[in-house]
């Protein structure tokens, strides 16, 4: 069970609202969401339901972030509001921070959603602890101060007017600065003095102007040890009853802990790309050197085994040798297949007629099985072609599926079904689901489930030995966010043949609903 998190999408696109809540679940959230794109249906959720937060896109026909970060705020000045739009510019970027949003985020790298996400319902926590700390300290200043300098961050208040001071700093600064807070509060000069060089004009920009962005910044400085510390910084204006800015306060939090955590796993996601960049170049030149030398060897195999000159005995042994060589060919081709998935997003991979793979796939097994007499009747859920996503992978997975059946048929007659039609994931994406049924002698439970495995289990099971080519095809399926299953043909009697089930990625919008057709 996922964290709780309830969350208000402003999108226009319900796709992209999709992939932003997948990515949040991803993340480890149990997400609850509503979809808005106007102003009136955005004021309605914000009235009647209580969210943790908002999630806006930036500009779509009837509405724009601005303005639903104008709604956020009345609602609630607490709230997290996350632009998540397509690339902005860093002008509009600054401009949208300086109007309240807490921070922005690409539609191509939702990957840093969750993790912004979370540090932002964390702030936000922090931000309504510190408003009602401060309306505490109206009443109390004596019991706000002890609430202060107990808490693990830096606690502070400057004021500008009528010069710059240091009015207050919680004890935290002793412990993450070395600086007690008499120190830092009797001589301003001093914070100068311990940030670093690089982040020294952000600060005198901040003590110089202060109209200037109010919104997070990090800075390093020097512990009195002489030590790194990274600050992450949260000032919060404090202005007049004309607008002007006269003091701020805020929180110094000590991140140096998380940056140097940042750091390591930045490298270690390096090493660990470099090591498979590096893993799937060898496999590509074994692969290739492996397909090299059984060519030559499978045509040899294939000549003798053809030559009447030839003993009938050897010949026999060079057919066994010939089709073992076809099975090591399959695993070569569907270990290569597998590795260019795992290199590309499914949605780039290229399109492909399904009734064209099921027309090759059949006059393949054919021509290999000349004595078998091949009868396959296609149900199709409209005329014209089905398009899917995965050219070459799909018509591997297809081949090797019929030629199974035909291959462990007891009978020089087989007969195939191959039903076609919509289907849709849990997350609403367009996918085909094709059903292929056999008359064969069925495939037993207790092998079912070794034929086919998923990713995790799938080292185990090729390091045993026992891999087969529907191996292969499942997890090949699988890296194209499809499927493969192995049922029986007639549900509880293995014996009356197998039906493999394939989730295939759709290329387009499912179409509507039309007569069936079928093919012979």
């Amino acid at each position: 069970m996922g964290r709780p998190l309830r969350a208000l999408v402003v999108e226009d696109s319900e796709d992209d609202a999709r992939l932003v809540v997948r990515e949040l679940e991803r993340g480890g959230f149990d997400v609850e969401f509503e979809r808005v794109d106007t102003p009136e249906a955005m004021a309605a959720a914000l009235k009647d339901s209580n969210w943790d937060i908002v999630l806006s896109d930036h500009s779509m026909p009837h509405f724009n972030s601005p303005a639903a970060l104008d709604l956020t705020r009345r609602a609630d000045p607490d709230m997290p509001f996350i632009i998540v739009s397509g690339k902005i510019g860093e002008e509009l970027a600054v401009s949208l921070m300086r109007m309240g949003a807490q921070d922005y985020i690409w539609k191509d790298d939702l990957m840093r959603l969750s993790a912004t996400a979370e540090r932002e319902l964390r702030e936000a926590a922090i931000r309504r602890q510190m408003r009602a700390a401060l309306q505490e300290l109206r009443k109390s200043e004596e019991r706000y101060r002890r609430m202060a300098d107990n808490a693990p961050d830096i606690l502070y208040r400057v004021s500008f007017v009528p010069s710059f001071r240091v009015d207050y700093l919680s004890h935290a600064c002793k412990e993450i600065l070395g600086y007690s807070s008499e120190e830092l509060t009797s001589n301003p000069e001093l914070w100068r003095k311990i940030v670093m060089p690089a982040d020294a004009s952000l600060v005198e920009r901040f003590l110089g102007n202060p109209d200037s962005q109010w919104q997070s910044y990090v800075i390093e400085t020097n512990h009195k040890s002489g030590r790194r510390v990274v600050l992450e910084c949260r000032p919060v204006p404090i202005r007049d009853g004309e607008g002007a800015v006269i003091a701020c306060e805020g929180i110094a939090r000590d991140i140096s802990d998380m940056k140097k955590a940042e750091e390591e796993m930045r490298r270690r996601k390096e090493e660990a790309e470099t090591a498979v960049l590096r893993a799937q170049t060898y496999l590509d030149f074994i692969c290739h050197d492996i397909s090299n030398i059984i060519s030559p060897v499978m045509t040899y195999a294939e000549m003798i085994s053809k030559d009447d000159k030839v003993p009938l005995g050897a010949r026999e042994i060079v057919g066994k040798i010939e089709r073992q060589i076809v099975r090591t060919a399959t695993f070569v081709r569907f270990t290569r297949r597998l590795a260019d998935a795992q290199r590309v997003s499914f949605r780039l991979l290229p399109l492909v007629n399904l009734r064209s793979v099921f027309e090759r796939a059949q006059n393949e097994v054919e021509m290999r099985f000349p004595d078998r007499r091949l009868n396959v009747v296609c149900h199709y859920p409209h005329e014209g072609e089905i398009l899917a996503r995965g050219e070459g992978w799909i018509e591997d997975v297809v081949y090797e599926i019929i030629d199974n059946s035909v291959k462990h048929a007891e009978k020089s007659e087989v007969s195939i079904s191959i039903s076609v039609m919509p289907a849709q994931t849990g997350l609403g994406e367009s996918m085909w689901k094709v059903e292929i049924a056999d008359d064969g002698p069925g495939i037993r439970d207790v092998l079912k489930s070794s034929l086919t495995v998923d990713s995790l289990g799938a080292g185990n099971r090729f390091t045993r030995g026992v891999a087969s080519a529907l191996t292969f095809a499942s997890l090949i399926m699988e890296e194209m966010g499809g499927r493969l299953k192995i049922e029986d043909r007639v549900p509880g009697d293995y014996s009356k043949g197998t039906k493999v089930s394939l989730l295939v990625p759709s290329a387009t919008e499912l179409p509507s609903p039309s007569k069936p057709t079928e093919t012979h």
